[in-house]
């Protein structure tokens, strides 16, 4: 009897975490600084900032010039670093990594549930994008970036992304990142 009642706890258990959570995350997301870099501007310019608008809220805009193609060898990666302290040298990588790929691949798997979900309501940035973009200027405006598309629970601290691609130009945007307890505000 004893062991039949563990076995369904066990059994049970994740179900029980499932259904009784709330698939909120446990943090707050704050955009600290932004750029962008190109190989060859007359392929790729661009330029981004951030503002605070808030003691906790920042809000993002960039305005991207796309006029390059993209070809079967064009590529992308993004990696993700974190640090507990906000040091340069106490980075570290995550295990939250998207190696180097084809661009079609990245666009395709990565693009609308990990970007677009941040950007849907300030940028004229398109759902989902064909490979090669469309060559034309791309623009966020003011756009109160919150993490959408990450995990629901992350250690705190601040995070590096770097999102190189790989087409005519590279073009490597970087964002700085801190994340705080929800509790903490």
């Amino acid at each position: 009897m004893m062991l039949s009642s563990i076995v369904w706890a066990f059994l049970l258990m994740p179900n029980i975490c499932i259904l009784g959570s709330h698939s909120e995350r446990s943090w707050n997301f704050e955009v600290i600084s932004a750029s962008m870099v190109s190989s060859d501007e007359s392929k790729v310019n661009a330029t981004i900032h951030v503002n605070r608008i808030s003691f906790s809220e920042s809000v993002v805009s960039a305005n991207v010039y796309w006029n390059c193609g993209a070809e079967d060898d064009s590529t992308a990666s993004f990696v993700v670093l974190h640090s507990r302290s906000g040091r340069e040298n106490d980075y570290s990588n995550t295990p939250y990594q998207i190696p180097n790929q084809n661009l079609k691949t990245f666009v395709d798997n990565y693009y609308h549930d990990m970007f677009y979900l941040n950007v849907a309501n300030c940028s004229n940035l398109p759902p989902y994008f064909d490979v090669p973009p469309v060559k034309m200027r791309y623009i966020l405006n003011e756009c109160s970036m919150t993490g959408d598309g990450f995990p629901y629970i992350l250690p705190l601290g601040y995070y590096k992304f770097h999102l190189v691609l790989k087409t005519e130009a590279t073009f490597t945007i970087s964002f700085i990142v801190k994340l705080t307890s929800k509790s903490m505000g």
